[in-house]
């Protein structure tokens, strides 16, 4: 999908349906398809590693109220330290928040890329400013070009264009590629996504730097399940020279779903 069509359809989508909430169907009465009480009940991390964004405690209201401390790291970051720096995101991958990343991922439906997308974007405007610098480039996982010829569009090149445009930061879709067309992580357990993704990234050093010394970057992707595919790129980028990464994604997994790790 180009561009010009990605920007029509979520300018039509909204134009047509943004008056009432995706959710519930009730009016929204903001410019935001999402109700006010569906976005308040929509699942999010009480407390959470701040490197990786686990969740210390999920579901669990008297042990998240005892984890309070920011900047807290979960045992298997302290114990295995990962190649990136910090991970943030607004949500936990539960329904309706799996619901509408896979209607944005798959189908590419405006109003749920419009709701995420600003969802993601508060959050990040929550935590940097004036608490920690922003980074200075903005890059997508990427997608295979096979993968992108069968869904129609990439779905975290258009998000990482979204916030760029938004927080006015250069974005580069051009120095990660991704040379091996894995098969689908979905399913997968760590030890097999981890093998999955062994090989699959390169980086261009050349072109990532080819301007101004890139120390500090934003690697966004769409949801964080196990960590493995940021790790696998973090690394080729931090062997590029990069000093800091930081994780942009819309949703973690939490532990209690994942299998294998």
């Amino acid at each position: 999908m180009t561009k010009p069509r990605v920007y029509f359809r979520s300018f039509f989508d909204r134009l047509i349906i943004s008056s009432s909430c995706l959710l519930c169907g009730q009016p929204s009465r903001r410019p935001l398809p999402l109700c006010q009480g569906c976005e308040q009940d929509l699942p999010r991390p009480m407390a959470s590693c701040c490197r990786c964004a686990e969740p210390f405690c999920w579901r669990n209201p008297t042990l998240r109220i005892s984890v309070t401390a920011s900047g807290t790291l979960c045992g298997r970051c302290l114990k295995h330290p990962p190649a990136f720096d910090r991970t943030l995101c607004p949500l936990l991958y539960e329904f309706p928040v799996n619901w509408l990343i896979q209607n944005y991922k798959h189908h590419f439906d405006g109003c749920s890329f419009n709701i995420l997308s600003e969802l993601l974007l508060r959050h990040l405007q929550q935590h940097y400013g004036s608490r920690s610098p922003w980074p200075q480039l903005l890059i997508p996982v990427p997608l295979h070009p096979k993968r992108r010829f069968e869904r129609g569009f990439d779905q975290a090149a258009e998000l990482v264009q979204r916030l760029g445009n938004a927080l006015d930061l250069p974005v580069n879709t051009l120095s990660c590629k991704r040379r091996l067309d894995t098969p689908q992580q979905q399913g997968l357990d760590a030890k097999q996504r981890r093998r999955n993704l062994r090989h699959a990234f390169e980086v261009d050093a050349d072109s990532l730097q080819l301007h101004s010394k890139i120390s500090h970057v934003g690697l966004i992707d769409d949801v964080m399940t196990t960590g493995s595919t940021a790790q696998a790129l973090s690394r080729k980028l931090k062997a590029a020279g990069v000093e800091q990464i930081d994780i942009w994604c819309l949703a973690r997994t939490p532990r209690e779903r994942i299998k294998g790790i």
